[in-house]
């Protein structure tokens, strides 16, 4: 009755584990299937019917794997049970023996190492080269188009739109992995397969990304991981600082190095990191006033984010908040997110850089990073940033950087002429207004209170906490007030002859 009631148990949890990995996952469940599986949650492919598109960043993946191998595992056992006595009793007479058992174990143990062994990598390469093909017809799908595939660097690029952006990613990688290696000290390797899938249209891009990423905006792109490791972008940006395509594909491919060199990859490591990198490779003339504007104006608002925050912050809570895109404090906390984590881990490197590349040494070793951290800065995360607070309370405003005449020319036609206009679709208009602020560009100063000084227009909000993200300062929703921090920024303002 025991042994009965075991096998029952066993049967049961094997019936559990097999619905939980099905249920828990945002796939097309109409056509899961064991190899389907194996397929999404270690190639991060998409369904090979209705090509779902299907990929998470967490580290669930593997969780699925081995509850789909205990599940098989339990069944088999309930399977062996269910043969007849006379077989049980002929397998019962061959390992009676306790020599034939241990010789019968080492022959199995072998057979599963030396499969592995051989076996296992073929398996994941013929994984990956599937999931490559899929990736590449569901984007021939959303976009309409054939496109083209390159092979370049390591990388499977298919691209729908035409133009020498391919020569962009030849010229990006090698600055991006020698800046990665200088600033944390550890050679940077590629562990292929990647691709990188580039979308010349928005409604192909939202198309493709619409079940693997909320659409956040004009996302310019990002990164998915694991074997079936990509970067998807959307090529149609405004391609103004800091938004222009050089700098968003070099933030995208500090991700992919960070996957493929680091253990441990907090999410406020991996986007502070990028921040850093994408700002010294795609937009190295950049200045630090905008960040340092925003954060301040964080810092005023007390909407930095607390050490909870942004050192638990993980990839399931970012996509929480960036599920409605058009509301004010969802939208701005992936703008602080980054913007403070790329502040935070500059200034750890500028107090002490031997300790910045001890750090990145011990996350080679090991995926816990706060004991790592410790050990390289003599402090904990929390206090490090409540340092680095004191220190951004007590700095000066940076002055406004000059804008070359050819840029500002593109933020008027591309930023300031969409805010300024009542009539334009209200979601254009909302993201020109946050670009203007998250750039800080002053020839759009003028515009932003022109919409603040408007009672009926609903995106006042907005225009405020743009003007408050250029200035660094808090003056509040009064169009007045902000005329008069605009008459007195010549002490600020770059000399006589450049734009502003």
């Amino acid at each position: 009755m025991v042994l009965q009631g075991c096998q029952f148990a066993a049967l049961l949890v094997g019936i559990l584990a097999l619905v939980a990995l099905f249920k828990s996952r945002r796939t097309c469940r109409r056509c899961c299937t064991i190899f389907n599986a194996v397929l999404f949650w270690c190639a991060r492919g998409l369904c090979p019917k209705c090509e779902a598109a299907t990929g998470d960043e967490s580290d669930e993946g593997i969780v699925h794997v081995l509850l789909l191998l205990v599940a098989l595992a339990l069944l088999i056992v309930c399977l062996l049970k269910c043969l007849p006595e006379e077989l049980l009793r002929h397998l019962s007479t061959v390992v009676s023996d306790e020599f034939n058992f241990l010789f019968v174990g080492f022959v199995f143990l072998l057979f599963v190492v030396v499969f592995t062994y051989k076996a296992a990598p073929r398996w994941l390469r013929l994984l990956a080269r599937q999931s490559e093909r899929l990736d590449f017809r569901a984007a021939r799908r959303a976009s309409g188009h054939s496109g083209e595939v390159h092979r370049t660097d390591g990388f499977a690029i298919w691209t729908d739109c035409p133009g020498d952006w391919i020569s962009s990613v030849r010229t990006t990688n090698a600055p991006t992995a020698e800046e990665f290696s200088r600033l944390t000290g550890i050679p940077a390797k590629l562990f292929p397969p990647a691709r990188i899938l580039c979308f010349g249209e928005e409604a192909a891009f939202s198309r493709y990304t619409a079940k693997i990423f909320p659409h956040f905006g004009r996302l310019g792109g990002f990164y998915q991981g694991r074997l079936g490791k990509k970067i998807i972008l959307f090529r149609d940006l405004p391609d103004l600082p800091p938004l222009t395509f050089e700098n968003i594909l070099t933030h995208e491919l500090t991700h992919h190095f960070t996957r493929c060199n680091l253990r441990a990859r907090p999410l406020w490591l991996q986007e502070g990191l990028a921040e850093l990198v994408s700002k010294r490779v795609g937009d190295a003339t950049a200045s630090d006033a905008p960040a340092q504007h925003r954060l301040k104006a964080g810092l005023a608002r007390g909407q930095l984010l607390t050490g909870k925050e942004l050192f638990s912050a993980g990839y399931r809570r970012l996509r929480k908040r960036m599920k409605d895109w058009r509301n004010l404090e969802d939208a701005s906390y992936c703008g602080r997110l980054y913007t403070q984590s790329a502040a935070l881990l500059a200034w750890l490197r500028r107090k002490d850089e031997e300790g910045f590349k001890r750090f990145f040494a011990g996350l080679v070793r090991t995926r816990r990073w706060r004991p790592v951290f410790r050990s390289s800065f003599g402090q904990s995360p929390e206090e490090a940033l409540e340092r680095w607070k004191a220190e951004l309370q007590s700095q000066p405003l940076l002055p406004f950087p000059a804008v070359p005449p050819a840029l500002e020319q593109r933020v008027r036609e591309r930023l300031v002429s969409v805010a300024a206009n009542a009539a334009a679709p209200r979601d254009e208009r909302l993201l020109a207004i946050r670009w203007l602020g998250g750039g800080g560009y002053l020839c759009g100063a003028e515009a932003l209170v022109a919409v603040l000084d408007n009672p009926a227009d609903d995106l006042r909000p907005e225009a405020q906490r743009a003007l408050e993200n250029m200035a660094g300062e808090i003056l509040g929703a009064d169009a007045g007030a902000w005329r008069r921090w605009m008459l007195s920024l010549s002490g600020m303002q770059p000399a006589a002859g450049t734009a502003v």
